[in-house]
């Protein structure tokens, strides 16, 4: 059953980010401390919560490249399903692709890794091997 983060929790993590990301931190070591305080509060993971928090946090007022790096490292740590991730971001950045072209792009990129990757294919539990 999937834990639901708590105000205190939720603004922790968004203040970590915020932090990390003025500080210029490395997503890498900016991954592994959300999924250490997400671990010990009891968050399991991947976090739909985390997801629609990242996604919020970059659309629109915080669209800078520090911000989707964290979001690329949060799917490569499986803190956050990349599914749901695409879906939120589809509907927030296919609509505005003129207007934000360098986010268009980012999503591009996220999708050509996350959705269209044969390895996510094969390691999906529904995968049925026909001979």
């Amino acid at each position: 059953m999937a834990t639901v983060i708590q105000a205190p929790l939720f603004d922790e993590v968004l203040e970590m980010t915020k932090a990390a990301q003025e500080m210029g931190t490395d997503p890498l070591v900016w991954g592994v401390q959300l999924s250490s305080i997400l671990t010990s509060a009891g968050v399991s993971m991947p976090s739909t919560d985390v997801a629609n928090l990242l996604v919020s946090h970059i659309c629109w007022g915080n669209n800078v490249p520090q911000a989707w790096k964290f979001l690329d490292k949060a799917l490569t740590l499986r803190i956050v399903p990349p599914m749901l991730v695409l879906a939120l971001l589809s509907i927030r950045v296919i609509p505005y692709r003129k207007k934000h072209p360098a986010a268009y792009r980012l999503y591009l990129e996220l999708l050509k890794r996350y959705a269209f990757s044969l390895p996510s294919l094969i390691k999906s539990p529904n995968y049925k091997k026909y001979d």
